[in-house]
């Protein structure tokens, strides 16, 4: 029972991250198709401040924590589109971008 529970939870926080990043792409009316594609057009898009503008449904922001985890998950399945979002030189500003995030929330 405890293991059926902790692969439901793996799973369902698989999916938020992608949840996140999708709704995010459908408020900017941007394919995410065109991201797996285009490195660059991804890099843009992450640098639109996808980290600084990602709410909740109920408007709060994330928590540091809870954007490790959607940062983590988005990485995780760009991978699977050999994209590395976190260690690619053409990512380095949305990476800055999620640190001064972090340092902003660590202010609080």
């Amino acid at each position: 029972m405890i293991k059926r529970t902790a692969i439901q939870n793996t799973k369902k926080a698989a999916k938020v991250p992608l949840n996140v990043f999708r709704d995010y792409l459908k408020v900017r009316e941007t394919a995410e198709d065109s991201l797996v594609i285009s490195k660059d057009k991804l890099a843009t898009v992450l640098r639109g401040k996808v980290y600084a503008e990602a709410r909740k449904k109920n408007g709060e922001l994330y928590t540091k924590a809870s954007l490790v985890g959607i940062r983590f998950g988005l990485q995780r399945f760009f991978s699977s589109h050999k994209i590395d979002i976190i260690k690619t030189p053409s990512f380095l500003k949305p990476t800055q971008l999620i640190q001064r995030k972090f340092q902003r929330l660590n202010g609080k």
